[in-house]
């Protein structure tokens, strides 16, 4: 009789926490984040001048990227979150990462509510100098050809990381790839186990 006890205990315990884990995840995941790029826009220019007796072509690019976030209040009573994003480019000449714009959104919403809010990056510069040399052919034609130096400066995206955030906890997160959302993840997955009030 003492064992049947302890086995109806141990199992009561188990369903217990059970029913705690999945009441904690339906709150977490009651609010909901979308994230959809919409647009990539990279502005090329070129300009070319003559230096010495060979010529200097410069390609100049402005990108911007433009996403679609929405968020989805599926919980019963109204709420309020923040939604945070990073935008990540990388240093073409010095091959590093870095963030080079960032910026939130409080969003307030209904039982049942949700919004949907344009986020566009700010401009990011990149730009490459290529060197031609030039030559006479028997016939006093011109031929131009590439010396092989190229010079690269400026940066280009290479990520993003949106963050939904109930109460000052880490619910939701969508970024770029797997390895960006990785650690992201694993307080999005302890939030869900213990959520906000």
């Amino acid at each position: 009789m003492k064992l049947r006890g302890i086995l109806l205990t141990s199992i009561t315990v188990v369903v217990t926490l059970g029913l705690l884990i999945i009441t904690g995840s339906a709150n977490a995941q009651a609010v909901r984040l979308q994230v959809l790029s919409v647009a990539d826009n990279a502005g090329l220019e070129h300009h070319q001048s003559p230096i010495n007796n060979g010529e200097v072509r410069e390609s100049a690019f402005n990108r911007t990227v433009t996403f679609k976030v929405t968020v989805t209040n599926m919980q019963s009573e109204p709420t309020d979150c923040l939604v945070e994003w990073l935008f990540l480019a990388k240093d073409v000449a010095k091959r590093k990462n870095y963030i080079y714009d960032r910026g939130t959104n409080q969003v307030s919403l209904n039982c049942g509510a949700s919004t949907t809010f344009d986020v566009q990056s700010k401009p990011l510069a990149e730009s490459e100098i290529q060197k031609y040399d030039y030559d006479w052919d028997d016939n006093g034609n011109r031929i131009v050809y590439e010396d092989g130096n190229r010079e690269k400066s400026g940066a280009k995206p290479v990520g993003y990381v949106f963050l939904l955030k109930r109460h000052g906890k880490l619910i939701a997160v969508e970024t770029s790839d797997s390895e960006l959302k990785e650690p992201y993840q694993k307080e999005v997955n302890a939030n869900i186990l213990h959520p906000a009030p």
